[in-house]
């Protein structure tokens, strides 16, 4: 197997500026070209976490100071900070969002279009980062410039949709182009021992790092460099590692005083620990399995979903074909690194490349609250696109092959990745569109179904209304068939069938999210609604369930009360409608509403001395109350007391004319 090159040294031939420029623009307009699209797009999926709805982005440059204190999570879920693992401390591209908020608005086509910028300029810096690598490869014609080659095939690589069209990649995009950069002073220094070229590698990469976290990983890419290309002893490797290993360690220990450790375990969810129901072996043959799927992904990506959560990748065992083809691939991979490290072949520091950019996401060092992601492969593959780019450079002889052969490779790449961002228009686009691939996504189905509610809701769409709701049902169930006690399905199966009429089977979807969240007063509030609804519409025996069932898990003093209406009203059961409403005055005591129908059913009950008591309590804690007049008025004719009835009559009418047909 053939040796790389030596690293560029001082007499190494310059490549002609000319054609260097030419180059460098060809990458820029594939760039460009590849996602010139995502400007008209909107805002979707995790951009609510970080702009549209996060309290700290959207404060502009008065939110720095809280981006910069709290974990990136914290201005969208408040003080929940358990969702994912480790925690997140990514101020800078947050910092960024809210710049551009305080400047612009909300302004998803610039935010497309910075996103678009700073990838053209990662494939600027790329390039320069492999020309120090293949110097003689620039004097070659295009197709044999591995330095051109690579960054080219990593331009157009489909992968890298999620990173490029969605705003929230900026992290990623931000993290790649300051970790080239930091690469790039930092082998400068190695060269020419600049101080100064030091001190710039060393702030970029602390940038890198404050962009995501994963950046760590080029404090291992650049002693594999001086290994692989610069001939370092392990000695000098690691004395020259000293700087960016310092830089780590100062941004570990900022990283600690913001988020401190962060919990790693396994978090009792399924969405986000996807190994929650598998057992040990499941768990690591499932991940070989993921291994395997990442690398197909690198030769064939189709096709493409943002959503790889349970289970559109299934749980399987070490007997899978899959898995053992993906054990058989990897430890050849390995003893291919084994045996090209000594003699520092290109195929060997690409496989070192890769592990070193791709383990903090491959779930065997802790689980990364789903299975896998298309924008894990990021980083990653640099590596796939460097080796593509050396082979074609060096085994295909042909100069007419060799080009027509790398045309179409970027060609099919950037066609793909062109259609591929249309995905990534808007929430509802990506939804509908990924559920087709993940079907069996708990998570993607229950995405879709909430799509179809907002559609439900959407007044310029009543027309469609009940197949919205129809389709909506549909996803649900079909997430819940994945995944029985997901209490956001669960959630929002309820409201569906709720709004569609069908309310004793919304409320058995509710009985199940109580299930799981026994005391929830969103769940409970929703119930109330149901109650309501079934009421309105004359099934008091749902009704009924349905109140009861907001009691038993968050007690309120509106269910206390519309209850006990009931009980009075339509089903004449007195003493159950006073036993309610005293519950719920010793709730909340100070409830005038309670008091005033409690009183009611006292005088139904025929004692009106006690109902005008509960009326006068009423009254002196809300003068204005109107019906509580009326009511005392006509407990008092009553009671026989017509003139002091007729006056407390007439007091109600005054606030309220409106109750002159109840007199």
């Amino acid at each position: 197997m053939a040796c790389l090159p030596r690293a560029p040294q001082r007499h190494s031939p310059p490549s002609p500026a000319s054609s260097s420029r030419f180059r460098s623009l060809v990458l820029v307009a594939l760039a460009v070209v590849t996602y010139g699209n995502t400007p008209w797009f909107d805002y979707a999926l995790d951009d609510k976490i970080v702009i549209t709805a996060n309290k700290f982005t959207l404060q502009g440059i008065a939110g720095l100071k809280d981006i910069f204190t709290h974990d990136m999570v914290a201005g969208y879920y408040g003080s929940d900070t358990a969702v994912g693992t480790g925690g997140r401390y990514r101020p800078l591209a947050l910092a960024t969002h809210a710049i551009e908020y305080q400047a612009f608005g909300k302004n998803p086509a610039l935010s497309h279009g910075i996103n678009v910028l700073c990838y053209a300029a990662t494939t600027l810096l790329l390039l320069a980062l492999l020309r120090q690598l293949f110097p003689r490869s620039a004097t070659e014609p295009w197709y044999r410039d591995v330095a051109f080659l690579g960054t080219a095939f990593f331009a157009v690589h489909p992968l890298h949709t999620e990173v490029v069209a969605n705003i929230k990649g900026r992290d990623d995009l931000l993290s790649l182009l300051f970790g080239l950069g930091a690469l790039l002073c930092w082998l400068r220094y190695v060269r020419a021992t600049e101080s100064s070229a030091m001190i710039a590698g060393c702030a970029l990469l602390f940038l890198s790092l404050l962009s995501k976290e994963a950046a760590i990983s080029f404090v291992a890419v650049g002693p594999l460099i001086l290994w692989f290309f610069e001939r370092t002893p392990p000695a000098t490797i690691l004395r020259r590692t000293v700087p960016l290993l310092a830089t780590a360690l100062v941004y570990l220990l900022v990283r600690f005083l913001v988020v401190g450790r962060g919990e790693i375990a396994a978090a009792p969810s399924l969405m986000s620990n996807p190994f929650l129901f598998a057992t040990t072996q499941q768990k690591f043959a499932t991940i070989f399995f993921t291994w395997l799927w990442y690398l197909k992904l690198l030769f064939v990506p189709y096709p493409l979903t943002h959503d790889y959560y349970p289970y559109h990748v299934a749980l399987v065992e070490f007997s899978n074909p899959v898995v053992i083809a993906s054990l058989i691939v990897h430890v050849g991979l390995v003893a291919v690194l084994v045996a090209g490290a000594p003699r520092r072949t290109v195929a060997a520091f690409c496989i070192a490349l890769y592990i070193a950019t791709f383990a903090l996401y491959s779930n065997l060092l802790f689980v990364v609250y789903t299975f896998m992601y298309e924008r894990f492969l990021y980083v990653a593959s640099l590596a796939f696109c460097l080796l593509l780019a050396w082979m074609l450079a060096t085994y295909v002889r042909n100069p007419t092959v060799a080009a027509a052969v790398s045309v179409m490779v970027i060609a099919a790449g950037a066609s793909t990745a062109f259609a591929r961002n249309f995905a990534w228009r808007d929430d509802a686009t990506l939804a509908l569109t990924d559920v087709v691939t993940s079907k069996d996504s708990a998570r993607a189905q229950a995405v879709a179904g909430y799509i179809y509610l907002e559609m439900a809701d959407d007044e310029s769409q009543r027309a469609a209304r009940r197949d919205n709701l129809a389709r909506a049902v549909e996803h649900l169930q079909a997430s819940l068939r994945i995944h029985p006690i997901y209490f956001e399905a669960l959630s929002m199966m309820a409201s569906a069938l709720a709004q569609s009429g069908r309310y004793p089977e919304a409320l058995d979807y509710y009985a199940r999210c109580f299930v799981k969240k026994p005391h929830n007063r969103d769940v409970a509030s929703n119930v109330e609604y149901v109650a309501a609804q079934a009421a309105e519409h004359d099934d008091v025996r749902t009704a009924v369930r349905a109140f009861e069932m907001a009691l038993a898990a968050a007690p309120s003093a509106a269910a206390y009360g519309a209850l006990a209406e009931i009980y009075a009203k339509d089903l004449g059961d007195l003493p159950k409608a006073r036993a309610y409403l005293e519950d719920g005055l010793r709730l909340a005591p100070d409830d005038v509403s309670l008091m005033t129908k409690l009183g009611i059913v006292y005088g139904m009950s025929g004692d009106s001395e006690r109902a005008v008591e509960l009326f006068d309590r009423a009254i002196s804690r809300d003068p204005g109350n109107a019906t509580a007049y009326l009511n005392k008025g006509m407990a008092l004719r009553q009671m026989g007391n017509t003139a002091d009835g007729d006056r407390f009559v007439e007091k109600a009418l005054q606030i309220d004319p409106t109750l002159a047909g109840e007199r």
